[in-house]
């Protein structure tokens, strides 16, 4: 075991063994050492390294119950996200300057995926998410699990708007969006959460949100024709 490529979490009597390559968890129990001469009362081992490892195995747990590698489902995450934070821009340069909106679509697009990095790095930093991470129960954690700073939240924006997006220029964007669903599927891991130690876990979405997921898409298609 590499151990820089695995984080330990700590909760009580159990350890959690993630596994920041292929984002799998692995079972540790830890049990009383106890040495008869030395200490004569059982006590739980603190730390990883008085630990007896009593099972090993992948952990079913709610978050880990599904693939944790879904390109698809990750793609359309951010589209929701992209496609709600273009209305409210919309709707902002409409009132206070419309003359904005006569420049060519694709400066549009290109300039609202550059503003998206700034508004999705402060809501990954403050809220651990975005609307549609949420909605389809993406988590984006640091290898500690915790939320992600905002120069790693900006930084890992970026690396997703170039490496990901293509910077939204045409042609140049459908070629990095394949390039990077081949690497995600090949490798586990995308080339900004693989650069930024960043952990990208999945949880089961669900009936329910599944439909509500349907009717936004369905009503942003819609809206995007009826325009």
């Amino acid at each position: 075991m590499n151990t820089n490529d695995y984080t330990i979490n700590q909760t009580g009597e159990n350890l959690a063994i993630l596994d920041s390559k292929r984002q799998t968890a692995t079972s540790v129990v830890c049990r009383p050492v106890v040495n008869p001469i030395q200490d004569p009362y059982p006590v739980l081992a603190p730390s990883a390294g008085a630990c007896v490892i009593e099972n090993i195995g992948a952990v079913e747990s709610t978050e880990h119950a599904v693939s944790q590698v879904r390109p698809w489902v990750r793609y359309l995450a951010r589209i929701t996200d992209i496609w709600i934070f273009s209305i409210m821009v919309g709707i902002a340069i409409g009132i206070y300057a419309p003359s904005i909106l006569k420049v060519p679509n694709i400066v549009l697009t290109m300039g609202i995926l550059f503003a998206w990095v700034f508004q999705e790095s402060i809501l990954l930093t403050n809220c651990g998410t975005t609307p549609g991470k949420w909605l389809f129960k993406i988590n984006v954690r640091d290898s500690k699990g915790r939320k992600l700073s905002f120069s790693d939240a900006l930084n890992r924006s970026f690396s997703v708007l170039f490496k990901g997006f293509g910077a939204g220029i045409p042609f140049i964007s459908f070629f990095a969006l394949l390039s990077s669903r081949s690497k995600l599927k090949r490798d586990g891991v995308t080339t900004w959460d693989e650069e930024g130690g960043h952990v990208v876990t999945h949880e089961k979405i669900g009936v329910a949100r599944s439909i509500v997921i349907a009717v936004i898409i369905f009503a942003f298609l819609s809206l995007n024709a009826w325009v």
